[in-house]
């Protein structure tokens, strides 16, 4: 059952997921205040997501490690992207700057967007797709 998967997750009143999530759900929802930013909501995204996906020669056709080149990033900069996502995803989360994705057996999944600037180039939006 999808709803044992969000059990105690934090969605604004208008962006939650549908409740009841099946026949005979007891599923609740509760009002709480906002999320705080670092104290009681988090974000983590592996390091490997950089260094051995995107800036991964295995990986080089799919474009992404081409597009954050174009903008000056470079594997050395896989912390610094890491911790970007992270800080983004929490800010983003707690102002209630996402979209409802996919609801599954894994949980309810949200997009974020994530934008990078450097160098003065263009900025570019990512999709933090998952949760």
């Amino acid at each position: 059952m999808f709803c044992v998967k969000i059990d105690k997750c934090w969605f604004n009143y208008i962006l939650k997921t549908t409740i009841p999530q099946h026949p005979n759900c007891h599923c609740i929802v509760n009002i709480i205040s906002n999320p705080i930013p670092n104290l009681n909501s988090k974000a983590s995204c592996d390091i490997r997501k950089f260094e051995d996906y995107i800036f991964s020669d295995k990986y080089a056709w799919n474009g992404k490690r081409n597009l954050f080149m174009s903008l000056g990033f470079r594997k050395a900069d896989s912390y610094y992207l890491k911790m970007e996502y992270e800080k983004q995803a929490v800010d983003n989360y707690c102002k209630s700057n996402y979209k409802l994705g996919k609801l599954d057996t894994q949980g309810q999944r949200i997009i974020i967007d994530i934008k990078f600037n450097k160098s003065n180039k263009q900025k570019l939006n990512f999709h933090l797709g998952g949760w």
